[in-house]
């Protein structure tokens, strides 16, 4: 970059990153197919389009009071609709782009969004580095693929929280140092244009919003993103009216968002996950029911410690390996600098050490069975989604290593290995999100594809009104029929097929003559339409006796 100033290169350099960033992004979006990897994101989807239109978070069913089990995944009968069992937040903010495409881009701007958030990462770690050690540390953050794969599948919240989490820490410390003009970081061109043109309060404004749309996504997050909130206003005493300012920007999400949840949940502070399905005519609410209602709002999989170990070894040291070694490298170093950890700095270390144990003791537990293969360590398993700020906390260690070399080793081959640790690093991510295994996106491109393919080929038998049941393929047909997932009771579909004049469609593995048989026995018979590779659509028709 000979003849450029440094303020020129910095600002090439992120913005390039920026760019390639965005290109990895769209592998998904690209497709355009109007279909979902999974149940959350179709679920965000059609939220989003229906908050846009009708400013209602729930779709009528009229048929969920008789059978409560008629949704897909991601949804739960209540009344005479049906509701997201997720936080109403990121729909909300979907929502407001649905306009551009009818919906279509609703996976390209959840994408931007998140790719957007690398600038105030860098800008966070410029605080404490050269921008070349910022800028080989946001490489590091947004290479993980856990990262790469969630900003392809962009309507889940677990990367937009991160996202929307950085914006607001960044802001926050723009406010908290604007009055100190001493801060080289804070001198920053933009940052200082931003504070020429814009009031003050704008900003604290802008704060409360940005805040606010955090906490809405996914609340239970704050547990650790508040101390990091705390930590980046240290030194800050906000005026009685910057505190006005504040609730201004927080009440413009949280009425809405509370008039959502009223609408449909029954209580402006409802949550879908806390909620069940109608009561069957067939059974009742019990104890142990109760019980496991109560253990969802706290510890929504329990507390296991022998799965916190064996996810920790199974993806933390076994998929992501590299980024755990950059992190504990880091964590080596800054300890044996002393002078650096007592100061003020070794407390992003602490609060990264609580918000790995908050997320550790939350979804540790989990029993993931996302993928076909049980405990198979796959790129897309639920674990990996829910530890996302490992990919923060890895970034952090890169800068770290990068600065620490530089000042010790400049003149040496050691610090000439850092920039082809990186750009390996960078490659390893990519091939792991794109290529590495049947999860990565080349292979979810292609699935996604043979999904549009089968729900077109769906319409040639069946209506909008007619019932497509399977195990996990609720997703393709969602919502251009009643889809189900999983299978409910046979003798249920037979007490559906009686009382409605909807078509019920059966897509599953090929079924043998014993299945078919077992269908019989309550008065359907499965009829073959189609198939598709593995699976068969199946018409499920009443046999009267």
């Amino acid at each position: 970059m000979l003849g450029m100033t440094v303020e020129k290169q910095e600002k090439l350099a992120i913005t390039g990153l920026l760019v390639f960033l965005f290109a990895i992004a769209s592998i998904l979006p690209s497709v355009r197919t109007a279909t979902y990897a999974s149940p959350d994101e179709t679920a965000t989807a059609i939220i989003a389009q229906n908050i846009a239109a009708r400013g209602q978070a729930f779709l009528v069913e009229p048929l969920a009071r008789d059978f409560p089990w008629l949704h897909p995944r991601s949804w739960v009968s209540a009344g005479d609709r049906i509701v997201p069992v997720g936080f109403l937040g990121w729909p909300w903010l979907m929502s407001f782009f649905v306009g551009f495409g009818h919906g279509a881009w609703l996976p390209w701007i959840a994408a931007l969004i998140i790719i957007s958030s690398a600038w105030p990462f860098f800008r966070l770690l410029r605080q404490f580095h050269d921008w070349k050690a910022a800028w080989w540390g946001t490489l590091a953050a947004f290479m993980l693929p856990p990262f790469l794969l969630y900003a392809n599948r962009s309507l889940f919240p677990n990367a937009a929280v991160i996202a929307l989490g950085l914006w607001s820490m960044w802001l926050i410390s723009v406010i908290a140092r604007s009055e100190s003009s001493s801060d080289a970081a804070i001198s920053h061109h933009v940052e200082r244009l931003l504070r020429r043109m814009t009031p003050r309060n704008d900003y604290v404004f802008l704060l409360g919003l940005l805040s606010a749309l955090t906490a809405a996504i996914r609340p239970i997050e704050l547990l650790w993103i508040i101390p990091w909130w705390v930590w980046a206003a240290r030194g800050w005493r906000p005026s009685k009216q910057e505190r006005w300012m504040i609730g201004l920007g927080a009440s413009i999400v949280f009425i809405p968002m509370m008039l959502l949840a009223y609408q449909a949940y029954g209580t402006a502070l409802g949550v879908g996950y806390l909620m069940r399905d109608n009561p069957s005519a067939r059974s009742q609410v019990t104890a142990d029911s109760l019980q496991q209602t109560v253990s969802i709002a706290w510890l929504p999989f329990g507390f296991d410690v022998r799965h916190i170990f064996r996810n920790t070894r199974a993806y933390f040291i076994g998929l992501l390996w590299p980024w755990m070694l950059i992190l504990i490298a880091a964590v080596y170093v800054a300890w044996k600098d002393r002078s650096s950890f007592r100061s003020f700095r070794s407390v992003p270390l602490v609060l990264a050490g609580w918000t790995m144990f908050v997320t550790l003791i939350i979804y540790g537990s989990g029993w993931y069975n996302d993928h076909i293969g049980f405990w198979a360590p796959t790129i897309g398993n639920s674990f990996l989604r829910y530890t996302l700020p490992v990919a923060l906390f890895a970034g952090w260690g890169a800068a770290y290593l990068w600065k620490y070399t530089r000042e010790a080793h400049s003149s040496s081959k050691k610090f000439f290995l850092m920039p082809v640790i990186g750009i390996l690093l960078a490659a390893f991510g990519i091939y792991r999100a794109v290529l590495a295994d049947d999860e990565a996106l080349r292979f979810t491109r292609v699935e996604l594809q043979r999904y549009a393919a089968i729900r077109a080929s769906a319409r040639v038998w069946f209506e909008s009104g007619d019932v497509i049941v399977s195990e996990t393929s609720d997703k393709i047909f969602f919502p251009d029929f009643r889809a189900v997932s999983p299978l409910p009771p046979k003798t249920e579909l037979a007490r559906f097929a009686r009382a409605s004049n909807q078509h019920i469609g059966l897509f599953i593995r090929p079924l043998s003559q014993e299945q078919k048989d077992a269908w019989l026995a309550v008065g359907l018979e499965a009829q073959e339409l189609a198939s598709f590779s593995r699976e068969r659509l199946y018409l499920l028709t009443l046999r009267l006796p």
